[in-house]
């Protein structure tokens, strides 16, 4: 089957240093697959590294995310490439 890994994994692990802080470290693994219907073309596959640190209270959240933390070239399917290194800063408020 095109753009399907044999292989693949997924593991996040959350920290609670304080009270109402976090620290998250992801990785992501896909093994090499196949472009085509025939299997004649095969992509390398792939690990991406992803982070974030955040508080979090009864009224409001803020988290700063990092994806791609090693800047890894990839590419999750024959036509789209992997997502490059980034960062994200999210806030939101409870009532």
């Amino acid at each position: 089957m095109p753009n399907t890994a044999k292989h693949s994994g997924y593991l996040s692990v959350r920290y609670l240093p304080y009270d109402n802080w976090f620290i998250e470290v992801e990785l992501n693994y896909k093994g090499s697959m196949y472009n085509d219907d025939k299997n004649e073309f095969k992509r390398p596959g792939y690990t991406v590294w992803n982070s974030a640190v955040g508080y979090q209270s009864r009224y409001f959240d803020v988290t700063l995310a990092f994806t791609n933390l090693l800047g890894k070239e990839y590419w999750r399917s024959s036509s789209m490439p992997g997502t490059p290194r980034a960062f994200l800063l999210t806030a939101s408020y409870r009532l």
